[in-house]
């Protein structure tokens, strides 16, 4: 399963009453199609915010001292 948590993320914001509907999804066959964006992780954004966070601190900690 692709994203595993989604089941308790459904019934927990009332999307869902119980988990009956997983039965459903037993009996329907999975197709795969060509994706436009694949999942991945925004190794840029990762990088902007830590360096957004160093600076940060680096000010903070200017301040701190004079």
């Amino acid at each position: 399963r692709r994203h595993p948590t989604l089941a308790d993320d459904l019934l927990r914001l009332g999307y869902e009453p119980d988990k009956r509907w997983l039965d459903e999804l037993r009996t329907v066959e999975s197709v795969v199609y060509p994706c436009r964006y694949r999942e991945r992780r925004a190794y840029f954004k990762e990088w902007e915010k830590a360096l957004r966070i160093y600076l940060k601190s680096r000010r903070y900690l200017k301040r701190m001292t004079d």
